[in-house]
């Protein structure tokens, strides 16, 4: 479980990484580390991968980004929307326009 918990949280950590994870939350045990091989066992019978981690978590506390967002919710128009009606907010990009029919009259021929 705690190698699963590990990789979600932590895609592309090293090896090494891991095993100094797993170390610690088995201190009770008096075994040794876990071995390059068995770790790399246990993650393909948990059928883990190790795939691209998304930066944005990280890159969202960043001071500069921090700052945008505080623009963003309490300044008024043009740096923010404090002053513009929820109504008015258009979030296009949750949005899903697709085309369910065509009017034949219109458009190039």
């Amino acid at each position: 479980i705690n190698l699963a918990i590990f990789r979600t949280i932590h895609p592309k950590a090293q090896l090494a990484e891991v095993k100094a994870f797993l170390f610690t939350r088995n201190q009770n045990n008096n075994d040794d580390p876990y071995s390059d091989s068995q770790i790399h066992r246990a993650e393909t019978k948990l059928d883990l991968t190790r795939k691209s981690a998304s930066t944005t978590a990280a890159k969202a506390y960043l001071p500069k980004n921090l700052q945008l967002r505080h623009m963003y919710f309490n300044c008024n128009y043009p740096l923010g929307i404090a002053d513009i009606q929820t109504d008015d907010i258009i979030d296009s990009n949750e949005a899903g326009f697709f085309w369910s029919r065509q009017i034949g009259g219109l458009g190039r021929r």
